[in-house]
């Protein structure tokens, strides 16, 4: 131990003197002019004074070596173990304050790059929050992200289907391949991994291969990323569905994706996932806002023209009862019309259109309007009644729905009904006879009643006997479900009147109705309803 120790002064001088001979070849090499400034003053700190942690680190890590080294060098005279200490405390003082250096250096290289990353991200977002429209974000999802990330493309795959289908493409002169199958093994892959976890396609080491392409597609998959000349997927999940993802090229510098691209795509893949779904629910709003305001705008335009539509006129005849309702409570479908006409006869119109809304409410005004001016003229052959009215609805920008139509007349005192049945639902005819009632059906006599028909409709006759009870109903009305989805049907109608006592038609009518509706329940929305009922009186 004591032999070198003694070439310890030596170890010790021979750096020393290295260092002084490069200090005077710099200074020979340096500028002419050389500026030496000395100066020493005194600074007074304001107590308490508490010396930094590099200065504490430095000044243990020396205390501990200088202490080490005179020690270990026990037996040597005092002066050498003296000057053993104070080199071995200068040399750790400069390793500590070094090795401090560098470590803080790192650590605020660090915090610079996590600075920068992070104000990247926050402009990424900041962009991206800027689009107000689903139909642009696709494009500025791809565009900000490459100029965020500065990767060469970007592509936006989205669910259409059983397939993910391109949706756009960065920088737009770029290719985005074609879509890829749900089935596939790309996107199986994105599917278990969660949300903004980015999923590399490529090794950048020579020759590597990803673990999770392997099985008979591997080679296909393999080649058709190849081909795209991604490097990177990033999944966009809709809640715990994969509904989109994201194929990234390399970056501009050629470096390879590292932690901070990693930590901005999942940020980036959080925020364009709520947009996207922040959008599809504000369009749905939308949607449904405009939808309930055409709503809205739907039923004023039906009441307006509801109240120009004229209510049923008394009929008082002496050998018929009738009574009748129709309502349009959701949309304007059905109307009733009764016309007095001369000779102690009557008139009766039920008519159920096909579409509903403002449409067909300003055309039941009109069909009103029409039949009524042509029920006195022509109240003796209903065919050519409903003839004419054809004719009149063939005016030039006419564009009339199909309306089903059950046109009657009945004339006091022969107990004889005349009537047209132009596609409408066919009336009941209750009738008794010795061996118990039964329910007869008026036959149709001509095609719904329709602008552009060029087929003409025949009239037919019954006889109304003492007892008998005719029933017409909308088709709407049997075909009401309850709240369990079973549907009145005409079973139930039969039933509700086959056993009728003699009552008057109004009291008959309101029996029904109120049969129709306990079956559909209190809270079930009534459809567009017509009811018409005539009873021979005795």
């Amino acid at each position: 131990m004591n032999s070198w120790i003694e070439w310890l002064p030596l170890w010790l001088w021979l750096p020393a003197a290295a260092l002084f001979l490069l200090l005077g070849l710099a200074a020979w090499l340096a500028p002419r002019d050389v500026h030496l400034r000395l100066r020493a003053r005194w600074r007074r700190f304001a107590p308490p004074v508490r010396p930094g942690l590099r200065y504490v680190f430095s000044a243990g890590l020396t205390l501990l070596t200088a202490f080490l080294l005179f020690f270990l060098s026990d037996g040597e005279t005092q002066p050498v173990r003296l000057a053993a200490a104070a080199a071995g405390g200068v040399t750790a003082w400069l390793v500590a304050d070094f090795a401090w250096r560098s470590a803080r250096d790192a650590a605020r290289r660090r915090a610079a790059l996590t600075s920068e990353w992070a104000s990247r991200s926050a402009a990424a977002r900041a962009r991206l929050a800027e689009t107000t429209e689903e139909p642009l974000l696709a494009d500025a999802a791809c565009r900000i992200l490459c100029e965020s990330l500065r990767c060469t493309r970007a592509a936006l795959f989205v669910e259409e289907g059983s397939e993910f289908r391109p949706r756009a493409v960065f920088p737009s002169d770029a290719r985005a391949g074609d879509p890829w199958p749900a089935s596939s093994l790309l996107v199986r892959e994105l599917s278990r991994l969660s949300a903004g976890t980015a999923l590399l396609l490529a090794d950048p080491r020579p020759g590597a291969r990803r673990p999770w392409i392997s099985g008979a597609e591997a080679a296909a998959v393999e080649a058709r990323i190849e081909a795209s000349g991604a490097v990177l997927a990033l999944p966009l999940h809709g809640g715990a569905q994969l509904d989109a993802f994201l194929l990234l090229g390399p970056l501009e510098d050629g470096q390879p994706y590292g932690p901070p691209h990693f930590a901005f795509l999942e940020e980036y893949a959080c925020a364009v996932a709520l947009l996207r779904e922040s959008l599809a629910r504000s369009r749905q709003l939308a949607e449904k806002a405009a939808g309930e305001a055409r709503q809205q705008a739907r039923r004023a335009a039906v009441r307006l023209a509801l109240s120009a539509l004229e209510p049923p006129e008394e009929i008082s005849l002496p050998d018929l009862d009738c009574a009748g309702i129709a309502s349009n409570e959701s949309e304007c479908r059905v109307f009733l019309d009764l016309i007095p006409l001369p000779g102690r006869a009557a008139a009766f119109a039920a008519v159920e259109f096909d579409s509903g809304f403002e449409e067909a409410a300003i055309r039941m005004v009109q069909l009103q309007a029409l039949l009524r001016t042509r029920a006195r003229a022509y109240h003796e052959d209903l065919a050519e009644l409903a003839e004419s009215t054809r004719r009149a609805m063939l005016s030039p920008g006419a564009d009339w729905p199909a309306a089903r139509l059950f046109l009657a007349r009945y004339r006091s005192g022969t107990r004889r009904l005349q009537y047209i049945n132009a596609g409408f639902l066919p009336p009941f005819l209750f009738r008794r006879t010795a061996l118990g009632a039964e329910a007869l059906r008026l036959r149709h006599t001509g095609p719904p009643f329709e602008s552009r028909s060029g087929l003409r409709c025949e009239e037919a006759e019954i006889e109304l006997a003492p007892g008998d009870l005719l029933l017409a109903v909308s088709s709407a009305v049997p075909a009401a479900a309850n709240p369990a989805g079973e549907a009145w049907g005409e079973i139930r109608l039969v039933e509700t009147l086959s056993g009728w006592q003699p009552s008057p038609a109004q009291a008959l009518l309101e029996q029904a109705v109120a049969s129709w509706r306990g079956f559909l329940g209190p809270e079930a929305a009534l459809p567009p309803h017509l009811f018409l009922l005539l009873r021979p009186k005795p």
